[in-house]
């Protein structure tokens, strides 16, 4: 026609997401179904129940079935070769540390992470807050009608309940990362009321436990959650009414190099403060006061095992219901407790996994993600919550799709699928 070639024009079709839409969304309820009984399999061996006949074996049956499942979705899933390989790497320093260390947390918390690939993190926020919020209010009440045992710790001087728990740290932990959870939901939507009534809560849990650390934490979280709420409403309307942000792109490009350096600096500052804790260090002493005696335990403990590449076999002695038969040597700090028993090089993913999360939560102005690696980074200074699935399911979400981030594989299909005419 006029001496011109009729090209055939090549359309935007996106095939692959489209037509695997279906089958998508029975594989991601396949792993909330997963999901849930893991949560389960985690949470409940905390409480007392553990004490029933034949209750941990069927809770050890039911989290193998959960790894099988998980690594069932793990084969069925797609990977780029740089994926592939970041995947492998992860599992190979896993399976060293589980050789060294005789401990499978490594591996099996990598293993449900990789089968968390491309998930929607909302879906997986709201499956953590139901379970850890069912279980724990089933749990308290049952121990205050006298159905499940609320063992009284120390009564001569502080009065801690356990509350149906194995120790008194468990429901206040609990309660915290449900709250984590459920700020990631709701975000700058989170009224007032549900802030008071988190805080009511928080305080009742405090006063029957006695947890301080937890109720700093969750009250400190509280007011930021509500001032960060204002804020972000407020700009909202403002950018309703035409006002743009000139510079928040420019700010966001130094910030999010800032905001990944956060894990690494709680993860230094914690080991530094152990490593040269001091009865004869006025400051440090009195820090360690402060900590129940944490620095001391921990630099004991840094001096008795020492460090290594991949960990080692440790046998940790703490408080529970039942009398302590051998020394107490308990450390409390995730990141001492993941440098001695798990060694530098499973301390230093660790590590830097939290900062890769963090990383993406400024990439994407994420705010509310932030403030929670940001807690989750400091209170762990202190409790051994960092690499604990039972009460922390934030590292599952490193390889889920953040909220208000498109999806990777859409990206990736549109991407594919997608020609430019002409």
């Amino acid at each position: 026609m006029d001496g011109q070639t009729l090209r055939p024009e090549r359309t935007a079709v996106i095939p692959a997401y489209g037509e695997r839409s279906g089958e998508r969304a029975r594989w991601d309820l396949f792993y909330l179904i997963v999901l849930t009984v893991y949560t389960v399999s985690l949470l409940l061996p905390t409480t007392v129940l553990e004490d029933e006949p034949g209750f941990l074996t069927l809770i050890r049956m039911a989290r193998y079935g959960c790894y099988l499942a998980a690594l069932v979705r793990i084969v069925h899933e797609r990977y780029t070769s740089g994926e592939l390989t970041a995947l492998v790497l992860l599992f190979v320093a896993a399976g060293m540390n589980m050789a060294r260390s005789d401990s499978n947390i490594a591996f099996v918390n990598f293993l449900m992470m990789a089968a968390a690939w491309h998930m929607d993190s909302r879906r997986i926020l709201k499956v953590s807050v139901w379970i850890r919020a069912v279980i724990l209010t089933a749990v308290f009440f049952l121990s205050q009608a006298g159905v499940l045992e609320d063992f009284l710790f120390d009564i001569s001087t502080r009065a801690r309940h356990f509350l149906g728990f194995t120790w008194t740290m468990y429901a206040p932990t609990t309660y915290l990362f449900i709250l984590l959870c459920f700020l990631n939901i709701r975000r700058e939507n989170m009224t007032i009321a549900e802030i008071l009534l988190a805080e009511l809560i928080n305080y009742r849990l405090y006063v029957l436990t006695d947890t301080r650390s937890v109720f700093l934490v969750v009250t400190i979280l509280l007011i930021l959650a509500y001032l960060m709420g204002l804020r972000i409403r407020h700009q909202k309307k403002k950018d309703a009414e035409g006002m743009r942000r000139i510079v928040r792109r420019r700010v966001n490009i130094h910030w999010k190099w800032i905001a990944a350096a956060i894990p690494p600096v709680c993860c230094t500052f914690a080991v530094l403060i152990h490593v040269l804790y001091s009865r004869y260090n006025p400051f440090l002493s009195r820090l360690n006061g402060k900590m129940s005696n944490r620095l001391q335990l921990g630099h004991a403990a840094l001096e008795k095992y020492g460090v290594s590449l991949f960990g080692q076999p440790v046998k940790w002695v703490g408080w529970t219901r039942h009398t302590v038969v051998s020394q107490y040597n308990y450390v409390d700090c995730s990141y001492m407790q993941l440098l001695i028993q798990s060694g530098m090089v499973m301390l230093f993913v660790v590590v830097m996994l939290y900062s890769y999360l963090m990383y993406r939560a400024a990439v994407q102005s994420d705010r509310y993600m932030q403030l929670t690696v940001l807690m989750i980074c400091v209170f762990c200074i202190s409790e051994p919550r960092l690499f604990e699935p039972a009460f922390n399911p934030f590292l599952l979400m490193l390889l889920s799709d953040l909220p208000g981030e498109p999806s990777r594989k859409l990206r990736g299909t549109a991407k594919r699928g997608t020609g430019e005419s002409g």
